[in-house]
């Protein structure tokens, strides 16, 4: 029997933090599940996430709540697998579809962003500097003198449907920082996806391996060939936002 494609269909049903950082809703949208079970969101289905749960992934699933109408839970089981294409569900409960994740502060309330692009595949959170809690953009890396790869793990804060992580490279230095991904070749002066090159700032659309890192050097050699001696200042990285597939 041929394989139903339908059941991986998914539309609308972009998520958002409220206020208090801890009520999940999605707009208007629908999504389906193997069987195939049809889900139909109005936009006024909400969950909240549990309090006393600081850095902690939480994942937002829909299910039929009732004669086809779409509801939401939030979850610490991480989504399976996907079934078909990107489409995912609960580990261990196909009613459920996975839709998005989010990860709590140190407070236990979800970093404000914005959901943009919903879709099967690329869908962008773009993260916010400040929090329920008032925090800074979240750090990657900070102070990097060495010139060594330096490999950036971002498991911990991105959820494992990540493919993409949108950083903002700080060098005031007199180096250049090269990236690549990390189940690729080392980065170099003439292997590398970005370079950022001396005294700039770009946000970067960074490529993540299948463990969500990527990995960066910072060189003496410019991206003409050119050598600088002696190194003044030092780089720092902070995540701006990230791609996932759903």
């Amino acid at each position: 029997m041929a394989l139903d494609p339908s059941i991986s269909i998914i539309r609308g049903l972009q998520a958002s933090v409220g206020l208090n950082g801890r009520t999940v809703s999605v707009s208007p949208g629908m999504c389906y599940l193997p069987g195939p079970i049809r889900m139909l969101f109005d936009g006024t289905a909400s969950v909240d996430i549990p309090t006393g749960q600081p850095n902690t992934f939480f994942h937002l699933y829909g299910y039929d709540g009732g004669g086809g109408v779409g509801a939401l839970e939030a979850s610490t089981v991480a989504p399976a697998a996907p079934y078909l294409g990107t489409a995912r569900y609960k580990t261990g409960d196909p009613t459920r579809r996975y839709l998005i994740s989010g990860r709590t502060n140190a407070s236990g309330v979800l970093r404000p962003g914005r959901h943009t692009r919903p879709a099967e595949m690329g869908n962008r959170v773009m993260l916010d500097a400040a929090s329920a809690a008032g925090s800074v953009p979240m750090n990657l890396l900070s102070g990097l003198i060495a010139t060594t790869p330096q490999t950036i793990d971002l498991s911990a804060v991105l959820p494992v449907t990540a493919t993409r992580a949108i950083v903002q490279v700080m060098n005031p230095s007199t180096f250049t920082l090269y990236t690549s991904r990390s189940d690729v070749a080392a980065p170099s002066p003439t292997n590398y996806q970005y370079a950022a090159i001396a005294g700039s700032c770009p946000v970067l659309d960074v490529t993540l391996d299948a463990n969500r890192q990527f990995t960066v050097l910072l060189s003496a050699t410019n991206i003409l060939g050119g050598i600088i001696a002696l190194l003044t200042g030092s780089v720092s990285i902070n995540l701006v936002g990230y791609e996932f597939d759903r």
